[in-house]
């Protein structure tokens, strides 16, 4: 089945056209999902997913109606708070995105301008800006924020609210609210440790958020039409840059054995990683799928030619691609060190196998890189 208002959500061309060609394996909670774990507001999906539960059954799987009420609650919950609740906006970006040599660890210093202090915290740049006591004003607050920040810069920026409570004498977590620069709500979670305490039940609509968790933010169970060998853009803006990988193995994700990939940093060191599982360190939101596009290795960057010559050999050798996929999974790769300059390198080197640099490969397996 076609689920047309769901479909609209994925922004992927290539995998839309793929999903209308194989609607017939798609699952009612497939197109949930889709909807559910987008890009778009939180408003459009509370509409889309009640649409579909007027006019779809539920199944054992899925029930529409309850996804729309979760998203729900989380709007509720910017509401009619108690005078003890307050909100906290911070505004984030990835540091690896900034010049290196405006960074060091630990670093904290002042912006005048927004009366601000910002923060290096990990891999993050946090500048925290008001603790406001209504989540209007927080939604305010981002609106002006966002004629302060210059154009080049601000799909790289996106903003946490959280809600603050006072429980049993302590403030605590409750809520937050992922948010994009625009200032549009893309999701709503409740603080996991909540999902352990049954005292704190009486939190707005606590069994919808608990049936909610289950659902892993990253992971859209989908078949894909990228085959071996194919060079794809993961846009996972704002949380990171775009970039490129290389398709190695295919794969279903509804099966677990979802794609492989091998991609590669700026100083040409090369790793292998489930596409779903590609260095990402903010929090696992937005599927790589949703923005996945082939790309012409013509068009790679001079530091990701080796993409273009692995893509065009193992197309003409498969055993070539098992050869290197059973290296990477054999860890024969050099690890790098965890310093510094990794910190501020292309990803961060956390999850995924070693890092081995373009010499290596081209010695290990023969590779001719004459004819690019």
């Amino acid at each position: 089945m076609i689920v047309k208002e769901a479909l609209k959500f994925m922004e992927s061309k290539e995998m839309k056209e793929h999903l209308i060609a194989t609607s017939e394996e798609m699952r009612l909670v497939d197109w949930c999902n889709l909807v559910l774990l987008s890009r778009a507001s939180i408003q459009d999906k509370i509409e889309a997913l009640s649409a579909i539960g007027e006019k779809y059954q539920q199944d054992e799987c899925c029930n529409p109606t309850v996804m729309a009420e979760f998203l729900q609650a989380g709007m509720d919950a910017t509401r009619n708070t108690p005078e003890s609740s307050f909100f906290v906006l911070q505004r984030k970006r990835h540091h690896h995105l900034w010049n290196k040599e405006d960074w060091r660890r630990g670093v904290i210093y002042s912006d005048l301008d927004m009366k601000s202090t910002r923060v290096i915290y990990g891999d993050l740049d946090i500048t925290s800006t008001e603790v406001l006591t209504t989540f209007e004003l927080a939604i305010a607050w981002i609106a002006k924020d966002y004629e302060y920040i210059e154009d080049p810069d601000r799909c790289y920026w996106w903003y946490e609210i959280t809600r603050l409570d006072l429980l049993e004498g302590r403030l605590m977590n409750t809520f937050n609210w992922l948010v994009s620069i625009e200032g549009v709500i893309w999701l709503c979670d409740y603080v996991w440790e909540l999902k352990f305490k049954q005292k704190y039940q009486h939190l707005e609509r606590f069994d919808i958020f608990k049936t909610y968790r289950e659902i892993s933010l990253d992971s859209l169970e989908l078949s894909n039409p990228f085959a071996y060998g194919d060079i794809i853009t993961i846009d996972r803006r704002p949380f990171l840059e775009p970039f490129h990988v290389l398709i190695l193995e295919t794969g279903n994700d509804r099966k677990g054995d979802f794609p492989q990939v091998l991609l590669i940093d700026k100083d040409r060191n090369i790793s292998f990683s489930a596409l779903r599982h590609l260095p990402f360190t903010c929090s696992n939101t937005f599927s790589p799928l949703f923005r996945a596009t082939r790309v012409k290795p013509d068009s790679l960057s001079a530091h990701e030619t080796p993409l273009k010559i692995i893509s065009e050999q193992i197309k003409q050798c498969s055993k070539l691609r098992a050869k290197i996929e059973a290296y990477y999974l054999e860890n024969k790769g050099e690890a790098k060190p965890f310093d510094d300059d990794v910190c501020y390198s292309y990803f961060y080197y956390r999850d995924c196998t070693p890092w081995t640099p373009w010499e290596v490969i081209l010695q290990e397996f023969g590779l001719d890189e004459s004819n690019s």
